[in-house]
């Protein structure tokens, strides 16, 4: 995976795209990673096909920075940025914001 050293070289940065499936109840069966957006965007629609109309697909982007304790923010971080299928199992999952 991409991993970004910082100007001090003692911390760094590393980002990856996760693709999850999730069964009907909103938990992850699943995953792969992928080391940019596009790849994962792309496997994910490759897989839409094979799922089940009870399940669902998302990508997450994933940033992890160690060590922790020399960052301001939260050291991991997890943003959903693409999601496909079922509305209820996405939501019982809470892979995506109740409206």
């Amino acid at each position: 995976m991409p991993t970004r050293v910082h100007k001090c070289g003692v911390r760094c940065t590393i980002t990856e795209y996760v693709v999850i499936v999730i069964d009907e109840h909103g938990d992850a069966l699943s995953h792969a990673q992928y080391e940019t957006q596009a790849d994962a965007i792309k496997a994910a629609s490759q897989l839409v096909d094979s799922i089940h109309e009870t399940d669902a697909i998302v990508v997450e982007k994933s940033v992890r920075r160690y060590p922790a304790h020399l960052f301001r923010d939260w050291c991991d971080k997890a943003t959903t940025v693409w999601t496909y299928g079922n509305p209820f199992a996405l939501e019982t999952g809470c892979w995506i914001e109740h409206n």
